[in-house]
């Protein structure tokens, strides 16, 4: 039999953390991220029953300048857990969570792998109305240990903001990073990923992801989804929009950094 990589041996460690009551062996794995403070793999499984093909996220400890979540990764990786376990319930669509698992500081979790479909002209809207039924979530449908993590999360609002957003009145759970990365088009309907920064804070800030995050939007589409999510939830137009064009300018500024980039030692 062929000895394992040092990488191998790693991630096989991780699923049999994970995974401690269910005999799993990793046949294949692919990086789809490697951060400092947070790698991703999509790992090829065999276990006593069937394949299993999952995602396993590898949480490090790291500044706010590095990561997404002002947590540890102890609790971190707890929390996506529990908000995977929890939410689908609670109408909010998630990949099914496997385990967590807590090891030398760092810390895991271990979700399965879902079809992926194409983003259509309409994953937006319907990603609206998935957001509109987060936002509309009591905070007390939650297990009293999710409710917990949540409270000592931070929303990281100043990632974009920097501290100069008008205040609402307003405070809902939000996604955080609610943006086409983390919405996964599936067979039937989307499944949400990333819930590092679930936590409480501002529903407007969190839906200016999903139409300024990305870039390319026609109004038409903008309004769409603004419309879908109004259909569920209110909307606050003004504040909204002042986030909209805080990601406008975001755009701008990074489109004037690529052309002095580009221009650097072009002698004409």
């Amino acid at each position: 039999m062929e000895r394992m990589t040092d990488l191998e041996e790693r991630l096989q460690r991780w699923l049999n953390h994970c995974l401690p009551h269910h005999p799993v062996c990793l046949k294949a794995a692919r990086n789809l991220r490697q951060g400092v403070e947070r790698e991703v793999w999509d790992c090829r499984c065999q276990t006593d029953a069937s394949q299993l093909d999952a995602i396993l996220v590898v949480f490090r400890p790291g500044s706010l300048d590095a990561v997404n979540t002002n947590l540890p990764p102890e609790l971190a990786s707890e929390k996506c857990f529990l908000a995977m376990a929890e939410l689908p319930a609670l109408g909010i669509p998630t990949p099914v969570a496997l385990g967590w698992a807590v090891a030398s500081g760092d810390a895991a979790v271990l979700y399965e792998k879902v079809d992926r479909t194409e983003w259509g002209s309409g994953t937006r809207v319907i990603a609206a109305g998935v957001l509109a039924r987060l936002h509309n979530l009591l905070e007390t449908r939650l297990s009293r240990r999710l409710q917990e993590l949540v409270r000592l999360s931070d929303p990281r609002e100043h990632r974009t903001t920097g501290g100069r957003a008008p205040r609402g009145k307003r405070i809902t759970l939000v996604h955080g990073d609610y943006f086409s990365k983390n919405i996964l088009p599936v067979a039937g309907g989307l499944c949400i990923v990333d819930w590092e920064t679930f936590a409480l804070g501002d529903p407007m800030w969190d839906l200016a992801f999903l139409i300024g995050a990305d870039r390319g939007l026609t109004d038409e589409g903008v309004e769409a989804v603004i419309a879908e999510y109004a259909s569920f939830a209110t909307v606050d137009r003004a504040r909204l929009m002042w986030h909209k064009q805080e990601w406008a300018a975001f755009w701008r500024a990074r489109e004037r950094r690529s052309v002095d980039s580009s221009n650097t030692g072009h002698v004409s």
